[in-house]
C-alpha cells in the first residue's frame, strides 16, 4: 500500500515544482544531480580501495564479447536516455551550438566511468546478490565497507536519482510538447504559448505528463517501466540515426556515427525482446501491451488530414 502512495506523492511534488517556475526547477535539479554524483563517486572510490585491500577486485571480463554483454546493454539502454533531454532545452541556452557538444562529450565519459566503477565494486563484493536481488545489491555492497550508514546513504541516493530523472523528464518533455503544439502536431489545448515568456514549460503540458507518469508509477512495475523505456529509446534513437544517415549530406555530418548508432539499435532491439520473452515473460507481455496501445493511439491520431505533411515540414526545419 505504501509504495504506490509514495510514488504518487513524489510525482505530484515534482509536478508542483515544474508548475512553480523554471528557476526553482533548475536549482533543485542541480542539487539532486550533484548529490547523487557525489554519493556514487565516494562509493566507487572507497569501494575500489576496500576491494583492492581485500584482493577481491575483478574485472569480470568473462563473456564480455558475447551476446550476454549485448543483451545487458540493450536492457540498460534507459540508463542513458537523459542525453536527448538536453536538446529539448536548447532554446533556453545562450549558445547551444557550443554548449551542447561540450555537455555531451564531458558528461557521457563521466557517467560511464561512474557506472563501470560502481559495477566493478558491486560485483566484486556481493556477486551472488547481484544475480539474485539486483535492485538492492548496491546498498548491500555499501554496507560491506561503510556499515549501516553507507547502506542508508545508497538507498537515499537511489531515491534522489529517481527524483532527478522525474524532474528533468517532466521539464524537458513539457518543453518538447510545447514545440509540438506550436508546430500543430498536438492539440492546442495542451498548452501552446502557456507561460512561455520565462522559459517555463506550459502548465497544462506538465499536468498531462505528470498524470501519465503517476499512472505508470502506481500501476506499473519497475522492471516493466524500465524495459518499455529501453525499448522506446532504442526505437527513437534508431529512427534518429536513420534520419541523420539519410540526410548526412544536407546536415554536413559524417555518415559513420549515425551508421554505427543504427546498427547498434538494430542489434539491441531483437536482443531485448528475446531476453524478456525467455527470462521475464510477465514483463514481456506488459511491454508488448503498452507498446501496442501507444502505437495504436499514435496511428489513429496521426491519420488527421494534412498532418503527415506538417510532420515532414517540421523535420526539415
Amino acid at each position: 500500500v505504501a509504495r504506490p502512495a509514495a510514488s504518487l506523492l513524489v510525482v505530484a511534488a515534482f509536478v508542483a515544482l515544474n508548475v512553480l517556475g523554471v528557476r526553482e526547477t533548475g536549482v533543485v535539479e542541480d542539487l539532486l544531480v550533484a548529490a547523487k554524483i557525489a554519493v556514487l563517486g565516494v562509493f566507487a572510490l572507497v569501494g575500489l580501495h576496500y576491494g583492492w585491500q581485500r584482493g577481491s577486485l575483478t574485472l569480470g571480463l568473462d563473456g564480455v564479447g558475447g551476446a550476454g554483454a549485448l543483451t545487458a546493454a540493450a536492457s540498460s539502454f534507459v540508463a542513458f536516455q537523459g542525453w536527448q533531454l538536453l536538446f529539448y532545452d536548447q532554446d533556453s541556452m545562450a549558445n547551444p551550438r557550443r554548449t551542447l557538444p561540450r555537455a555531451v562529450f564531458v558528461a557521457i565519459p563521466v557517467a560511464v566511468a561512474i557506472y563501470v566503477a560502481v559495477a566493478v565494486v558491486t560485483v566484486a563484493l556481493v556477486p551472488d546478490l547481484v544475480r539474485q536481488h539486483p535492485e538492492t545489491a548496491l546498498a548491500v555492497a555499501a554496507g560491506e565497507f561503510l556499515g549501516p550508514v553507507g547502506r542508508a546513504v545508497i538507498g537515499a541516493s537511489a531515491l534522489v536519482s529517481t527524483a532527478s530523472a522525474i524532474n528533468a523528464t517532466l521539464f524537458s518533455s513539457s518543453l518538447l510538447t510545447q514545440r509540438l503544439v506550436s508546430d500543430d502536431l498536438l492539440p492546442p489545448r495542451i498548452g501552446a504559448g502557456d507561460r512561455d515568456t520565462d522559459g517555463a514549460p506550459p502548465t497544462s503540458a506538465v499536468l498531462a505528463l505528470g498524470t501519465i507518469t503517476a499512472g505508470f508509477a502506481v500501476l506499473g512495475s519497475l522492471q516493466g517501466i524500465t524495459s518499455f523505456a529501453s525499448l522506446s529509446f532504442i526505437v527513437v534513437f534508431g529512427g534518429a540515426c536513420a534520419l541523420a544517415l539519410r540526410n548526412a549530406g544536407n546536415l554536413g555530418c559524417s555518415r559513420l556515427v549515425p551508421a554505427v548508432g543504427l546498427v547498434g539499435c538494430g542489434a539491441f532491439l531483437p536482443l531485448l525482446f528475446l531476453r524478456l520473452y525467455r527470462a521475464e515473460p510477465a514483463t514481456f507481455r506488459t511491454v508488448v501491451v503498452v507498446g501496442v496501445v501507444v502505437v495504436s493511439m499514435e496511428l489513429l491520431y496521426f491519420r488527421r488530414p494534412g498532418l503527415y505533411k506538417r510532420v515532414r515540414e517540421s523535420l526539415t526545419r
